[in-house]
C-alpha cells in the first residue's frame, strides 16, 4: 500500500533496492508527521484568546480492590479535590473505556473526563499531578491518565 502511494515520487528518481526500505521509513516518518499536524513545537497556534493548557485527567470507576466508584464519592473528590485547587472551572464528561492493567489484565469501566483549561505553570503542574494521586490513594487506582496540550482559548 505505501508502494503504491508513494509511486508517483519512487517514478521520479531511480531508487535502488537496498534503498528502499530506508525510503519507506522515511516516507512513514513524513505521513506520520503530516497526520500529526507537524512537529509539536513548530505549530503556531493561531486564532482568538490567550495561550492557555487543556488538561484532560480521565478518571476509571472501578476499584483495584473490587467495586467501583460511586456517584456520591465521585461528587465528594470533585468537591474537596478538584474545586478548591481549580475554582475558576472545570468541565466533566462520562465516558467509556478499558486499559490493560501492569499484571495484562484488561479493565472495561466507566470513565469521568475532567477537562480544565488553564496558564501554563508549575503550580497548576503540581495541582493537577496532587489531584492524580489523591484519586489513585483513595480509590487504589494503578493510573490516571493525564493528556496535556497547548490551546488558544478567550471566555
Amino acid at each position: 500500500m505505501l508502494q503504491t502511494f508513494l509511486q508517483p515520487i519512487l517514478s521520479l528518481s531511480p531508487v535502488r533496492p537496498r534503498h528502499s526500505r530506508r525510503l519507506n521509513q522515511i516516507a512513514v516518518f513524513c505521513l506520520v508527521l503530516v497526520s500529526l499536524g507537524g512537529l509539536g513545537g513548530c505549530v503556531t497556534l493561531k486564532g482568538p484568546g490567550e495561550r492557555m493548557v487543556k488538561t484532560e485527567l480521565l478518571f476509571g470507576d472501578a476499584k483495584l480492590n473490587g467495586g467501583t466508584v460511586s456517584p456520591k464519592e465521585w461528587q465528594s473528590f470533585v468537591d474537596k479535590e478538584i474545586t478548591p485547587r481549580f475554582p475558576e472551572g472545570l468541565t466533566i464528561m462520562n465516558g467509556a473505556g478499558q486499559w490493560r492493567t501492569k499484571s495484562g489484565t484488561f479493565i472495561r469501566e466507566n470513565t469521568r473526563i475532567l477537562v480544565l483549561i488553564h496558564k501554563s505553570s508549575r503550580e497548576d503542574a503540581a495541582l493537577i499531578a496532587a489531584i492524580r494521586e489523591s484519586y489513585r490513594r483513595q480509590f487504589g487506582q494503578e493510573l490516571v491518565l493525564q493528556v496535556t496540550s497547548d490551546v488558544r482559548a478567550s471566555f
